[in-house]
């Protein structure tokens, strides 16, 4: 049991982040934002990451 009487949870790996960023070719920082604004939805997520490769490369 540690001392932390926050109830945080302890800071670990975002898998979620992690997977979405290496299955979509987009960073990290990208993939957490993409979960943060749409949610933990997959299809939703990849659909997201798509639609932001697209604007970035359009550019």
């Amino acid at each position: 049991m540690t001392n932390d009487t926050t109830g945080a949870p302890a800071a670990g790996p975002d898998l979620e982040a992690e997977e979405l960023a290496a299955k979509t070719n987009v960073s990290l920082e990208e993939a957490q934002a993409i979960i943060r604004s749409k949610g933990h939805d997959r299809a939703t997520q990849d659909g997201a990451a798509q639609e932001l490769k697209t604007e970035t490369t359009s550019d």
